[in-house]
């Protein structure tokens, strides 16, 4: 029996090592597996039933014996070693939970009022929910007095599953494009993929970096010089798997550092694009039902039936395919798309569709190319069509674009700011084509603020140049003004405008709260102020005055067939709602024009206050209220709009203890023990917790933080594990009248739990018996006495 070292891993185990006469030792094939060590393919000696090999048949380890202290010594090379294989661990998400029968409605009210005309209006929508899924149905009333006139607008029963990332959607839905298709309005029937219900799910192609170790290591990986992993590996061969990557180019850096502190570094260039499809994935859709038409203008006028699939695949990481078709009774069409990585410069794509529709035979062809670095970022779009060409979404007399292209080039210049240039044309077949061009200049003024420069170009007989300068200055949590300027100069008139806006604007918090916005633009005024509450928002408009500047805008159009040029200056000022309760506003005035809201937000509603007053023309005012009603596990609560998911928390009947969410005071308990939370993000983590300081003395408290994971627009109940307990503060002296040493130990006799001694002889007893004796240990056991009811 010898004891083994194997690279320096310090295996401290004895094993059952053979020596022949001329010295030869032999090892146990099992102890090889061990170790993992690669066993030899020479055949191996038998002995009691186990394998063993000679070392001279395993060239690749080099053994030392001590026969003093019988130690046996084994260096390997990495390659003697089997490899092994480790993954990048992202941030883990728990499963959503079921949710309990329940519902919700909210609410929008709105009140405006131009001279002597006043109109009322509002928004509702109806939910309810379960284990089953969720279903929603909205309605606006454009005249909350004339019910005649009133428009539902979708109606859907949602059904997802997470586990499976596919989602079921009847009623009212939208049909999913694809590369070259238009996203239409239908009523019927969709399944598909829907990523969304996994957050931490990876679709892109990630990444795998190898390396090799002589003796245990650490290996840090590295993303764009960001640590994203550091684990222990064992001698030998390694690879590490499932590493993410950002989109762009970048470098994968993997430092290796060993016992003696001896560093390797391999380096891995990569380029990610959220355009591909990790190898085997799928991203597939079906629709079928009936067009809807005139949304909004009409509740329920559905027109032809309409099918269409789209189905995408990662090929291999470097390669995305996708086929879609769609078809009415008059039209059928389909087109192949792809994506291909072309090494670590960018990604090329290309579609090719055709269509057979009354109009004959038509064809669509589209070309890509998109490149990301560090500090350069470049986009190209192409695509033209065929006269003939059709698809579901186009109306019946329009006819197809003949091209449109898009340009985008970027250049970051770190604290130089940040350069960017686009370049979009649209050529028809039945009017003059759109074409239009901008240059746009970034740069951080410090702690002061931002600084934004813009020229835009538009070309045609309506073709103007505008030019825009605006700083933005931040004021505080969610609190910021803006000062815009701009000049227009027409190009067929020559005439110039000028535009100067001043905002200022808070916007509304998570929580309950309050937020405005005051514009002026030239001479017009508009102002608001919203009131949010955990009943609903609400909304009320006044003339606003004068208000300080925070961003300026300024910004000069030139006419190309004229000269003439125009300007606009534009001054905001703006704070936004923080994620509790609190306020917002905003402020604006450009040029002459000035509007000014106003925002509240509490627990139970956001109130908004908004006005405005042109240069030209009558002012207006309005005045809104937003909320909500829901019902979870069987408890009602008003609210500020549920418009996702929700939950309501419990602290027992403990009220005014404040609720966090992701660390932020969002609620605060009611006087039953209840907080309502309105906006946790759906099959994510939202982290609640309580403040334990706001629990009275006798509360005990066994977690601070529960993990909220609710389904899709459905609600979640937490209950804190808290409960009262009967407790007791002694200052306990012994018979010489000095107090019991701190540190002691005190307990009820005939019970195990014991209690901490405290300076001066103060101890906290939970559940005393006052029938029992207390008996305690400060250095040697001793009867103190009973504990008298005080």
């Amino acid at each position: 029996l010898l004891q083994v070292d194997v690279n320096r891993q310090r295996l401290d185990e004895p094993v059952l090592v053979l020596r022949r006469e001329d010295g030869t030792l032999l090892i146990a094939g099992e102890d090889l597996d061990r170790w993992r060590l690669r066993r030899p393919s020479t055949p191996p000696y038998e002995h009691e039933g186990r394998l063993f090999y000679p070392s001279s048949d395993l060239p690749s380890l080099k053994l030392s014996l001590d026969e003093r202290t019988q130690t046996l010594t084994i260096s390997a090379d990495p390659q003697a070693f089997a490899g092994t294989v480790q993954a990048v661990t992202g941030q883990r998400y728990p499963p959503p939970v079921l949710p309990q029968p329940g519902g919700f409605f909210n609410y929008t009210l709105s009140g405006t009022r131009i001279q002597d005309t006043t109109t009322r209006n509002g928004l509702f929508e109806a939910g309810f929910f379960s284990q089953h899924g969720v279903f929603t149905s909205s309605v606006v009333a454009p005249e909350l007095t004339r019910s005649q006139g009133w428009l539902r607008l979708d109606s859907t029963y949602a059904v997802d599953y997470p586990a499976e990332l596919v989602s079921v959607r009847l009623g009212d839905t939208i049909t999913r494009p694809g590369t070259w298709g238009r996203a239409v309005r239908i009523g019927g029937a969709q399944y598909g993929t829907n990523f969304s219900t996994q957050p931490g799910f990876i679709r892109s192609p990630v990444l795998q970096a190898a390396g090799s170790a002589v003796l245990p290591s650490t290996v840090d990986v590295f993303m764009n010089n960001a640590l994203v992993q550091r684990s222990a590996v064992p001698p030998g061969p390694f690879s590490i798997q499932n590493i993410p990557v950002v989109t762009g180019s970048g470098e994968v850096r993997m430092v290796v550092r060993d016992l003696l502190g001896r560093e390797q570094v391999i380096t891995q260039p990569f380029y990610s694009s959220a355009t591909l499809l990790k190898q085997g994935l799928a991203d597939y859709s079906c629709e079928v039902g009936a067009i809807r038409n005139n949304f909004a203008v009409e509740s329920n006028d559905y027109g032809q039936a309409v099918g269409a699939a789209t189905y995408r695949r990662g090929i291999t990481d470097y390669f995305t395919g996708e086929v879609r078709g769609e078809a009415t009774r008059d039209l059928q069409a389909v087109g192949f798309s792809s994506a291909v990585r072309a090494g670590n410069f960018g990604v090329l794509s290309g579609t090719f569709a055709g269509s057979r529709s009354e109009a004959g035979v038509g064809r669509l062809l589209g070309l890509g190319v998109e490149h990301l670095s560090g500090s350069i970022s470049v986009a190209l779009q192409t695509q033209v069509t065929s006269p003939d060409f059709r698809q579901t979404g186009m109306e019946p007399n329009e006819l197809p674009r003949r091209r449109q292209t898009f340009g985008t080039i970027g250049y970051a210049m770190g604290p130089l700011g940040s350069l960017s240039a686009t370049y979009g044309i649209q050529q028809f077949r039945d009017q003059p084509q759109a074409e239009i061009a901008t240059l746009t200049y970034s740069v951080p003024l410090g702690k002061v603020g931002n600084l934004s420069l813009t020229a835009l170009r538009s070309y045609g007989a309506a073709g103007a140049t505008t030019v825009f300068a605006t700083v933005t200055i931040p004021l505080g949590e969610l609190t910021s003004g803006t000062v815009t300027f701009d000049r227009t100069r027409d190009s067929a008139t020559g005439a110039t405008s000028e535009n100067r806006t001043l905002v200022m604007q808070k916007g509304l918090p998570l929580g309950d709260g309050y937020g405005y916005r005051v514009q002026r633009r030239n001479e017009d005024l508009l102002g608001s102020y919203s009131l949010q509450t955990g009943v609903g928002t609400y909304v009320l408009a006044i003339p606003l005055g004068e208000l300080t500047s925070g961003t300026v805008t300024f910004d000069r159009t030139r006419d190309s067939a004229t000269g003439a040029t125009s300007e606009n200056r534009t001054l905001v000022m703006q704070k936004g709602l923080p994620l509790g309760d609190g306020y917002g506003y905003r402020v604006q005035r450009r040029n002459e024009d000035l509007l000014g809201s106003y925002s509240l937000q509490t627990g139970v509603g956001t109130y908004v206050l908004e006005a405005s007053r042109p240069k030209e023309g009558p002012g207006a005012a309005r005045v809104g209220i937003t909320g909500g009603i829901g019902v979870v596990g069987g408890h009602p609560f008003f609210s500020r709009a549920l418009t996702d998911s929700f939950g309501v928390v419990r602290v027992a009947d403990y009220s005014n203890v404040r609720v966090l969410q992701d660390n932020q005071v969002v609620a605060q308990t009611d006087g039953q023990g209840y907080a309502v939370l309105p906006r946790l993000r759906s099959y994510d983590r939202n982290q609640v917790s309580i403040d334990h300081n706001d629990l009275p003395f006798d509360a005990i408290l066994d977690r601070l933080r529960l993990d909220a994971v609710p389904y899709l627009r459905s609600g979640v109940l937490l209950e804190f594990p808290v409960h009262r307990v009967r407790a007791a503060t002694l200052h306990v002296l012994l018979e010489d009248g000095t107090p019991l040493p701190s540190g002691a130990l005190a307990r009820f006799e005939g019970k195990d739990k014991q209690f901490p001694v405290a300076l001066r002889g103060e101890a906290y007893l939970e559940r005393p018996d006052y029938s029992a004796g207390l008996s305690g240990a400060g250095g040697r056991s001793q009867r103190i006495g009973h504990l008298l009811r005080g």
